[in-house]
């Protein structure tokens, strides 16, 4: 072989080897950019639909309008209660709203402040906003202040019906 046959092979090697080394890097780079903005949009759409299931509600799932719209003896709900009020009194809800002897009110976590909610305690039924937020105390979803107890003739604490009436 000459010396310009072997200039010509080694040039004509390394050409081929860097086209190769190009084709190879792009082939193995482009799915792994692909399968991670696959990943991406799939973790992003999923949060956005989770999102969106439970928007402006404080994440509390809520029952369908027509269920609540019109409360009946299937609409209603069990759930463990107390309530509260003697030392508080004076002081600002969480709502806003000044607690006082007579305010009819519930505290729930998560919904949102003025939603409605229609309680029954053995035969007796209040109508109340909520005003404040908790319970703090494990098991239990509402507090009741005295005056909305009172109107149920609750004492303590129990299992309490109750009906979203209307949101906020």
């Amino acid at each position: 072989m000459s010396e310009g046959d072997s200039r010509r092979t080694a040039a004509a090697r390394h050409t081929s080897d860097r086209h190769a080394r190009g084709r190879r890097a792009r082939a193995s780079g482009r799915p792994d950019r692909i399968a991670l903005w696959a990943v991406v949009l799939a973790i992003f759409s999923t949060v956005v639909a989770a999102g969106s299931a439970q928007a402006g509600t404080g994440g509390v799932a809520i029952p369908s309008p027509d269920r609540v719209a019109n409360p009946s003896a299937e609409a209603f709900v069990a759930a463990n209660a107390t309530w509260y009020g003697p030392g508080f009194y004076g002081n600002r809800t969480a709502c806003g709203k000044v607690l006082r002897r007579g305010t009819i009110g519930v505290a729930h976590r998560k919904l949102p402040c003025g939603t409605k909610v229609t309680f029954s305690y053995k035969g007796r039924t209040a109508v109340a906003p909520v005003i404040d937020r908790g319970p703090y105390r494990r098991g239990y979803m509402w507090d009741l202040t005295a005056a909305t107890a009172d109107r149920l003739g609750f004492a303590g604490s129990g299992r309490v019906l109750y009906a979203i009436s209307s949101y906020r």
